[in-house]
């Protein structure tokens, strides 16, 4: 054994292993090395400034070693081993800094097991990983680490792992890490601050939690994963429980976690499977944080295991890319996200971001509620953002108004609901879905491009009162492009849905709301199909846009509206592709109405086919049908009697004949 003791009026020392291979068992006892009072008392296990040293220490049977600072794996090329078996390691004084360091500046090695514990107080500081070089790895089994700040000290208490070096943090079999910051001074702790940090400045950090818990609670909650170039990655799983509360009143402290935070080009991992995560914001908000600054970031919630929670009595927020950066979301296999408070958001893709963010599989939910305003935003704020809702999971945009936009502010969004997912925006008072459209009542910029896909059985898109494809009825500050499609037996259930300027309406799905085109274009079919609407139609201004590839079923557009029908000042324009051209006679049944019909004003186009092409409107009950009357390769002659027309229908026949472009 080579223990070199260095005592003073305010500093004490012990290194273990000053030099070459020594080791050092504490059996029983209490207080075996403890700092004079104000002191800094040192503990260096592998410790040597003049040459490479290999030291460790071993506190077995509830033997306690009480220090201020301890380094293990301390100096350059230095090795050091700490254990604790059933033993405890006890740091700090009433307002003194005190910190333990595995791999300072060497390599140095942790192993807690069998209840042993390392308690820290006053101005703790632990670090797996510190210095450029190094290399740090700490496993707690069945044990436990604990830093409290004391009530009044100007500083927060932090953990980091992998800082500059290499650092590995392991939670096994029931293990704790609790941070437990009492500082009293509302706003002490910087929004972000650090608390509990992996992967920093480039140095790679990993965070094991395996069937135990981590709690984190002051002035401020934080977690960071990824920050300055670095690589961090987090793995929760197998029943773990996660947990930051702020419990300060001041709108400053939040409780956040960030992962994928700044540098450039560096990766952020958070996992959680068959576990909780849960951040309290009180009055500063809570917010998961993926993908910011030029960095990466990638989170999983999977099982049905795993509850994420979000509350506050401010904002809480999921932003998905953000800032430049690029953000990966994924919910999966039965997990359910919620967030409340007085607002609640999950952005996916915003100022100039690139956010992915995918919910699937049978009973996986992401739920927002709050008390005024719930929003998910798709594309925001020049950014590119992807939202999937697929496999039987839901979307539900709650609260007193809720709210889904797509392609907002100069961005690009694009969302698909499939395979029976759905996504329901049905606030208390107002539920709404904007699909690249401004809306004037925030005083929105022009919008940008918005895609919704609802596609397949049971998929559904729900909205409360209107879905706005394109410029909407309400304003803004100029029109986007939108383009919602619903198809393969999809549903969309709303009190109106509007297509403006700039806005596609097409699909072989289901309607449930009336349809408003004042614009836009609504193309029925799946090149081509049948859409159903059950509602009103009514065509403003804007096109009907009839997709023609033959004259069998399947083989035209068909729009059923259940409603009545008012086509006045829009267009209905007929399309054959594929080089199709009708025989003389051929009948389209392209418009079956339950309700009335009105036709005053509409124009009709034929684009496809040869500058001869003649056709006739025919109605039977409430069918509307074009008929050929010939091929459009020669002028059909006068007819001799107006036996094909509909009553009212004789003055379309002789402005509609002609109307034909290439």
């Amino acid at each position: 054994m080579n223990i070199k003791y260095l005592l003073g009026v305010s500093v004490v020392a012990v290194c273990i292993g000053y030099g070459a291979g020594h080791a050092a068992v504490i059996e029983t006892g209490t207080n075996v090395f403890n700092p004079l009072p104000g002191g800094d008392g040192f503990i260096g296990i592998g410790h040597d400034p003049m040459a490479p040293a290999v030291g460790s220490l071993t506190i077995n049977g509830g033997s306690t070693v009480l220090g201020t600072v301890v380094h293990i794996g301390s100096t350059v090329n230095s090795t050091g081993t700490l254990m604790l078996n059933d033993g405890t390691l006890a740091t700090g004084a009433a307002d003194t800094y005190n910190e333990v360091k595995i791999g300072n500046n060497g390599t140095g090695a942790l192993s807690a097991s069998n209840g042993g514990q390392i308690l820290m107080t006053g101005q703790p500081f632990f670090a797996v990983g510190r210095r450029v070089g190094s290399s740090g790895d700490a496993v707690f089994d069945a044990s436990s680490l604990s830093l409290t700040v004391d009530s009044g000290a100007d500083f927060s208490a932090g953990v980091q792992v992998g800082r500059d070096g290499g650092g590995s943090l392991t939670l096994n079999n029931g293990s704790s890490l609790s941070i437990i910051d009492s500082v009293g001074t509302p706003g002490s702790q910087a929004t972000y601050g650090e608390v509990l940090m992996v992967g920093r400045d480039g140095g790679p950090g990993s965070l094991t939690v395996d069937a135990s818990t981590i709690q984190v609670s002051g002035t401020g909650a934080s977690f960071h994963i990824a920050r300055g170039g670095a690589q961090g990655t987090v793995d929760v799983r197998n029943g773990s429980s996660v947990k930051l509360t702020s419990t300060s009143n001041h709108a400053d402290d939040v409780a956040v976690v960030h992962v994928g935070q700044s540098g450039s080009g560096n990766t952020g991992v958070l996992t959680v499977e068959n576990s909780t995560l849960t951040l309290d914001g009180q009055a500063g908000g809570a917010f998961i944080l993926i993908g910011s600054d030029n960095t990466n970031g990638e989170v999983t919630f999977s099982g049905t295991g795993t509850a994420v929670t979000l509350s506050t009595m401010a904002n809480s927020a999921v932003q998905v890319g953000r800032d430049s950066g690029n953000g990966l979301l994924t919910i999966e296999n039965g997990a359910s996200v919620a967030l409340d408070g007085d607002n609640s958001n999950l952005d996916v893709g915003r100022d100039s971001a690139n956010g992915i963010a995918t919910i699937t599989g049978a009973g996986t939910t992401v739920t927002l509620s709050s008390t005024a305003f719930s929003t998910v935003v798709v594309g925001r704020d020049s950014g590119n953002g992807i939202l999937t809702v697929e496999d039987g999971a839901t979307l539900n945009i709650n609260g007193d108004v809720g709210r889904l936009d797509v392609g907002r502010v100069g961005a690009t969004g694009t969302v698909h609901v499939t395979s029976g997912g759905k996504i329901n925006a049905m606030g208390s008072s107002d539920g709404d879905v904007f699909i690249g459209a401004a809306f004037a009542d925030f005083g929105r910029p022009a919008a940008g491009i918005g895609t919704v896909v609802v596609e397949g059985a049971g998929s559904e898109l729900n909205a409360l009162d209107g879905v706005y494809v394109g410029s909407s009825e309400v304003g803004g500050g100029g029109p986007g492009t939108g383009t919602l499609t619903v198809r393969d037996g999809a549903t969309i259930n709303a009190t109106n849905v509007y297509a403006g300027t700039g806005g596609v309406l097409n699909g072989d799905g289901t309607i449930n709301a009336n349809l408003i085109v004042d614009g836009g274009t609504v193309a029925p079919g799946n090149s081509p199909g049948t859409l159903t609407v059950n509602g009103d139609f009514d065509l403003l201004m804007g096109t009907l846009l009839i997709e023609i590839a033959g004259t069998g079923a399947g083989e035209f557009d068909v729009l059923n509206v259940s409603g009545d029908a008012t086509l006045a000042g829009g267009t209905i324009e007929f399309q054959f592709l594929n080089g199709f051209s009708p025989l003389a006679l051929d009948g389209f049944d392209f418009l079956n109405v339950g309700g009335t019909l009105d036709l005053t004003g509409t124009q009709f186009e034929v684009s496809g086919l040869g500058s001869g092409f003649q056709y006739d409107l025919s109605q039977n009950g409430g069918v509307f049908s074009l008929v050929a009357l010939n091929d459009g390769s020669t002028q059909a002659s006068e007819p001799a009697a107006a036996g094909l027309l509909g009553v009212g229908l004789l003055a379309l026949w002789t402005r509609s004949r002609f109307r034909v472009r290439r």
